[in-house]
């Protein structure tokens, strides 16, 4: 028992501390499990306030997390991301119990401190506006509400433009709406270019501002779309207007008469004829003047004929000229009568028909005839009698002014100051001068008032006379005084300004040619019907000598050009044309000419029979003409020139495209000679001349142009660098150098030249048949089968194309040593060089890539791109590259994969109007994509890729093509014209809207139509629509809708695509009783051929409406039913053929198939079998791809 005592003390001593023990330990999990509820609570504020906080920046869009919230939130992580917390506190053991409830009761306030200061966060915003972002946020929304009210405001330009013909103005309400819009416009481009010019000011003030203008602009918009569809009203003064005409002079006797007429009773018809220029129109002018004022007639309408009449056009200005309109997909007989009932609602009328130069049905056209009873009168003006007579007319005759009336018109119109010199004496000389300016005049009113006006202000003596020489003298021969060719060229085309701006010529197709006004040319023939004489009677398709020319013994220059005159007979033979300077006979059908032709005419300095194919001979009479300066004898079938010895005065000789096989005797005797054509002809051969003697060449010292190419002549560079008159030159040197002798001795002076180095050029090679003409380039060097590397080439610097054919050691173009010198290269043009690998190693110092307008390259087997591909991974292109480039044209260079090799290059390719990529079996890509593109994993902003000037785009026979950019970029190109797409099966989609500019639309063995989405306006200009051989598309056009947009289609084919079931198809809203017309106004040829799926062309519930229908071509199509053409119907509404229609083309083994055939009336296929013709398989057209495998 003596343990028992101990073991008291022991229980005593140990029990007190076990109690505490457990004590705590029960605290402990107390706390634990308190520390665990409010963990758990904490996680819950954490995702409530994150969700909170990325609702709330997902809704503002510039808006950022406050710096509290992101402190808390912090906080929180830290907190979470600690030791956890439980491990920590056991770490102390059990002994510690004590110590580990105390750690865990301060972690547990620690834990309920942070979610205390959380819930403020739960009640209040935890985003808060970020200036810089909100600035930022606002100039983008700016710039998108810019860009959809610049968009708006050319809708409603376009559609106003359209909607604004005569007797129409603008509503009130659009032209506020369109004065709102452009002052808008203003401010923000204000705007604009204040942020420009500090992109980092971005005050409250001007975020406030700026967020008040999109919202404006947002406004604009809405408003602009509830604009009606209507914009003009009725112009109340536009059909009272009076015409603003010049004081009549000389012809108040024929006004008087006209107006006698017209007030009269007898007459309802009056033709005022006479010559062009003579005065009608002014007559007539001041005649409608007059009578609008006095108000005898309800109406009094103008409408200019012109010589390009047509039915459609009259009516179209008739009704214009009423303030009304004529639907445009109407026939012309619908429409005529239509605009008679307008007619009849302004009688009584008078119609004024200026300028008629055929005569009419009026009931064609739509006009009431005249009479007593109801009224109406017409006038109409022509330079005809006969189209007065014929269309029973009154006739009124405009003569020429008489001297008096000729003279006052000229003092009007140039002002009494040119008669007003001091100085006494010059007065009387200048009044000479000018009454005998007024004679030359002939009494021709339009002369006078041309002629006057451009001796307006002018008093000094000297520039009369000059004025009355031109007159006097139309040869104006300046070439005497010029020093060279391009000094004759530059005066000419000063004479030909000073015409333009005195309203004698006429420039077209952008000023690269001008034209005579036919008033201008008939005023020239009818002063020039007396000495000198001039006798013109070109164009007129005589097929003999008119009687006319028997008549020239004082006749200066006769043209019979452009006419198909066989023969000149024996009994004319020219014999009294002994003042006789210019003969031309060019562009006719003359195989001989007569021996004696040629004997009188001693005169003749100017003779030209180019262009008479079948002429094999010349008369030895042609010697004789010894004062000869040109001879022109171009595209015609002699074979041997006469002796040429006599002619010494001969000035310039075209043998071109003759056949000749040797140089003409007595050809070094041309001593006078500036211009030799010796040369092949674009006929399709080279002319059969081996060699020209250097003593021929070298006595032809005033040479100035040498045109030798197209031949076999091959020159040598020092006998034509002798020549030192030389401007063009056109000619072949076998070798290099041969070149580089001729450019050493000849100054730099050549102005055109086109030198071949190396081996003959020939016609028919199919290279020399590609080379392009560009852009007026006219400094060309080809060479041709020989060697580049090593060779030191030298070629002018001023060269503008370079051509390289069949040099096979050439890997690039610098192997040019001079290159880098072409700073004016602006073409080149590379085929068949096996050995060429890049076009350019560099963009970097290159200044042929700044130049370079056209690219033209074929059949480079080993050309796997335009630049070194190593350039391209290691830098970007320098500003300007390709910045001039106009056309790329790529042909069968079979290992070429990509064209352009970095999208970058399409920042510079502003000027780009053509790319053709042809029969490059292994092309993937024409716009290469960039690794950088692909962005974060998400992004999904997409590239625009801009080509603001592309009008064609043609990619054939490119099996590998799976894209035109990357899937990341679209492409703009709002000049594109045409487009077409053959043979690339690999390419699955067009990575750009066809724009409104869009002319030709041609996809041929693809395996869809249009999967791009479709916009209305997508085909507003489309002419031409060909398909063929596009296995996926089933639907031509997806909905109906697109239909009203096709007002400029004039044809549409589709042929070979088996999948095709319907041409235009159905909406799902088209239920109902309404049939749908599907008007085409200018569809002219529709081509069905070889569709076996086609079941119909459109729903049932439609019917087409193509009032300009000519053409039906059908042909393996049997699962056709039907033909929803509709016909115009006539007074008893019984149908009529398309006025237009003229053949309807079936295969003749499908007679049963066509009678099967639905039509909208019964009677059609009746009224139509007329038109039916038959045709078989071999006359279907083939596709592009089907008629050459290759290029």
């Amino acid at each position: 028992m003596e343990w028992v005592g101990p073991s008291i003390e022991i229980v005593k001593l140990v029990g007190g501390r076990f109690v505490r023990y457990l004590k705590y330990q029960r605290k402990y999990n107390d706390l634990l499990q308190k520390f665990e509820q409010s963990k758990q609570l904490l996680h819950s504020r954490k995702h409530e306030i994150e969700s909170k906080q990325e609702a709330q920046l997902e809704s503002a869009r510039y808006h950022v997390v406050k710096e509290e919230v992101e402190v808390w939130l912090k906080e929180v992580e830290e907190f979470i991301g600690r030791q956890n917390v439980v491990d920590e506190v056991n770490s102390w053991g059990y002994l510690s119990c004590c110590c580990r409830a105390v750690i865990l009761e301060e972690r547990t306030r620690e834990l309920k401190d942070i979610y205390d200061r959380g819930d403020n966060y739960t009640r209040d915003d935890l985003v808060m506006e970020d200036p810089s972002k909100k600035f930022n946020y606002y100039v983008q929304k700016l710039d998108d509400w810019k860009e959809k009210l610049q968009c708006k405001q050319a809708d409603i330009d376009s559609k106003l433009n359209s909607q604004l013909v005569y007797g129409k103005i603008e509503m009130e309400q659009v032209k506020r709406w369109r004065g709102k819009v452009e002052e808008m416009l203003k401010e923000v481009k204000d705007i604009e270019d204040k942020i420009g010019g500090s992109p980092s000011h971005s005050s409250n003030s001007l975020v406030m501002h700026l967020g008040e203008k999109f919202q404006e602009m947002k406004t604009m918009c809405e408003e602009g779309s509830q604009l009606p569809d209507c914009l003009v009203i009725d112009d109340p003064s536009a059909l009272a207007v009076e015409l603003s005409v010049s004081q009549l002079q000389g012809s108040e006797v024929v006004k008087a008469n006209i107006l006698a007429c017209l007030k009269g009773e007898g007459v309802t018809m009056l033709g005022v004829w006479g010559m062009g220029g003579v005065g009608k129109t002014t007559i007539m002018m001041h005649v409608y003047n007059k009578l609008l004022k006095e108000g005898i007639f309800k109406k009094v309408i103008w409408v200019t004929v012109s010589q390009n009449f047509n039915i459609y056009n009259l009516q179209e200005q008739i009704a214009s000229s009423l303030g009304e309109n004529l639907e445009e997909h109407e026939s012309t007989i619908i429409r005529a009568a239509k605009l008679s009932k307008m007619l009849e609602k302004c009688m009584p009328y008078l119609l004024i028909l200026d300028d008629v130069w055929t005569s009419f049905k009026l009931e064609d056209v739509g006009i009431p005839g005249p009479n007593v009873s109801n009224g109406c009168k017409l006038v109409l003006t022509t330079r005809s009698h006969e189209v007065a007579r014929s269309m029973n007319c009154r006739r009124i005759q405009v003569k020429t002014l008489s001297e008096e009336e000729a003279l006052k018109l000229f003092l009007n119109k140039v002002g009494d100051t040119a008669l007003s010199c001091p100085g006494g004496g010059l007065e009387k000389d200048l009044e000479s001068t000018l009454k005998k300016i007024v004679a030359e005049c002939d009494g021709l009113p339009l002369a006078i008032v041309t002629v006057a006006g451009s001796l307006k202000g002018i008093s000094e003596l000297r520039l009369w006379n000059a004025a009355l020489n031109q007159l006097q003298d139309c040869k104006r021969n300046v070439a005497d005084e010029m020093e060279t060719r391009q000094e004759m060229k530059d005066e000419g085309y000063d004479i030909l300004r000073q015409l333009e701006e005195n309203s004698l010529l006429e420039s077209e197709y952008g000023g690269a040619f001008v034209r005579m006004h036919d008033l201008i040319r008939d005023m020239a023939l009818h002063i020039t019907r007396t000495s000198p004489r001039f006798l013109v009677e070109a164009g007129k398709w005589l097929t003999e000598l008119p009687e006319k020319v028997k008549c020239i013994e004082d006749a200066e220059k006769v043209s019979l050009m452009y006419n198909s005159i066989e023969e000149i007979p024996l009994s004319f033979a020219f014999s009294t044309c002994i003042r006789l300077t210019t003969l031309l006979l060019a562009c006719n059908k003359l195989s001989t000419i007569p021996e004696s032709v040629f004997e009188h005419m001693p005169e003749l300095k100017i003779l030209d029979l180019s262009f008479n194919w079948e002429l094999s001979s010349l008369p030895n009479s042609i010697s004789k003409l010894v004062k000869l300066t040109t001879l022109l004898l171009e595209s015609t079938s002699l074979e041997k020139v006469l002796s040429l010895s006599g002619l010494g005065s001969l000035k310039k000789l075209n043998l071109r495209g003759t056949k000749i096989k040797e140089v003409p005797e007595g050809l070094g005797m041309l001593k006078n000679l500036e211009c030799l054509f010796l040369c092949g002809s674009e006929r399709g051969h080279n002319l059969e001349i081996d060699e020209i003697a250097d003593g021929v060449l070298l006595n032809l010292s005033k040479l100035e142009e040498l045109i030798v190419n197209w031949s076999r002549i091959k020159l040598k560079g020092d006998v034509v660098g002798r020549l030192k008159q030389l401007e063009v030159f056109y000619g072949w040197f076998p070798t290099a150098n041969e070149m580089r002798i001729f450019l050493k001795c000849q100054p730099n002076k050549l102005g055109d030249y086109f030198i071949n180095v190396g081996s003959e050029l020939v016609l028919d090679d199919s290279y020399q048949k590609s080379l392009p003409t560009y852009g007026n380039i006219k400094k060309i060097v080809v060479f041709r089968k020989t060697s580049i590397v090593g060779e030191n080439m030298l070629f002018p610097s001023s060269i503008q194309a370079l051509g390289v054919d069949a040099c096979h050691d050439i890997r690039s173009l610098n192997d040019f040593s001079t290159i880098n010198d072409a700073t004016n290269l602006r073409g080149c043009w590379i085929h068949r060089c096996d050995g060429m690998e890049c076009i350019f190693p560099s963009w970097i110092n290159n200044p042929v890539v700044q130049t370079v307008e056209y690219l033209y390259l074929q059949r480079l087997d080993k050309l796997d791109g335009l630049f070194e591909a190593n350039i391209i991974a290691k830098s970007s292109p320098p500003p300007g590259t390709f910045s001039s480039l106009k056309g790329v044209l790529i042909y069968s260079c079979k290992k070429l994969k990509k064209l352009f090799q970095s999208w970058k290059l399409l920042d510079y390719l502003q000027s780009l109007w053509r790319i053709e990529v042809v029969g490059c079996k292994e092309m993937e890509e024409i716009i290469a994509s960039d690794p950088e593109e692909q962005g974060e994993e998400g992004e999904d902003i997409i590239k625009k890729l801009i080509l603001p000037k592309l009008k064609t785009l043609e990619l054939w026979g490119l099996p590998a093509l799976k894209s035109i950019c990357s899937r990341r970029a679209v492409m703009v190109c709002d000049s594109l014209e045409e487009v077409r797409i053959m043979d690339c099966k690999g390419l699955r989609r067009i990575p750009f809207q066809f724009p409104p500019s869009l002319d030709l639309v041609w996809l041929d063995n693809l395996d869809w139509v249009f999967e791009v989405p479709l916009q209305p306006s997508t085909f507003s200009s489309l002419k031409k629509l060909r398909i063929s051989q596009c296995e996926g598309g089933k639907k031509l056009f997806p909905s109906w809708k697109l239909v009203e947009y096709l007002q400029s289609l004039e044809s549409i084919e589709v042929f070979k695509c088996e999948e095709m079931e319907e041409i235009i198809g159905s909406d799902p809203e088209e239920g109902g009783d309404i049939i749908k017309k599907l008007i085409l106004p200018k569809l002219k040829e529709l081509s069905l051929q070889n569709l076996p799926a086609l079941n119909s062309i459109c729903s049932r519930r439609a019917v087409m409406v193509c009032d300009s229908l000519e053409a039906i071509y059908i042909c393996d199509c049997k699962g056709l039913r039907r033909m929803p053409l509709s016909l115009p119907l006539v007074d008893n509404a019984q149908p009529s053929p398309p006025p237009s229609l003229k053949k309807i083309l079936i295969d003749r083994g499908e007679l049963e198939w066509w009678e099967s055939l639905e039509w909208e009336h019964p009677n059609a296929k009746d009224l139509l079998r007329p038109m039916v013709q038959y045709f078989n398989e071999s006359w279907i057209p083939q596709s592009k791809s089907e008629q050459s495998e290759s290029v």
